[in-house]
C-alpha cells in the first residue's frame, strides 16, 4: 500500500501535475501548488506539545544553572577572581540567549499548529 499524505487524497485524479512556467496551463493554484512539492507547512498538536516541553525542559534548566552560577559568584567574596567574572559574564550571556532564542522557538512551535 502507498504511502499517500492527507493532500494527496484531496488531489483530483483528473488535474495533472504540469510545469507551471505558463501561469494559464497551471491547473494547480500557488498554495496547492507549495503543498504538493513541499508538504504541509504545520505540525500536528502532539508534535507541537513535545516540542513545546523540550525547549521549555531546557530553558527551565539552563536559567536555574546559570542564574545559580551568576549567585554564588556575586555573594562570595572568595570567589572574586578575573575567572569567575569571566565565568559570570558567559554565565549571564547563556541566560539571555536561552531566554530570547528559547522563548521564539517554543512561540514558532505553538504557532504552526494544525489542528
Amino acid at each position: 500500500m502507498e504511502n499517500t499524505s492527507h493532500y494527496d487524497s484531496h488531489m483530483s485524479s483528473t488535474q495533472p501535475v504540469t510545469n507551471c512556467s505558463n501561469s494559464t496551463a497551471c491547473p494547480l493554484d500557488e498554495a496547492d501548488y507549495i503543498r504538493l512539492y513541499l508538504g504541509w507547512r504545520y505540525r500536528s498538536l502532539c508534535e507541537s506539545v513535545i516540542l513545546t516541553s523540550i525547549y521549555a525542559t531546557i530553558l527551565l534548566t539552563g536559567v536555574v544553572g546559570n542564574v545559580s552560577t551568576c549567585v554564588v559568584i556575586a555573594t562570595n567574596r572568595a570567589m572574586h577572581s578575573p575567572t569567575n567574572f569571566y565565568l559570570l559574564s558567559l554565565a549571564v550571556s547563556d541566560v539571555l540567549t536561552l531566554c530570547l532564542g528559547t522563548v521564539s522557538l517554543c512561540a514558532s512551535a505553538c504557532v504552526c499548529v494544525r489542528l
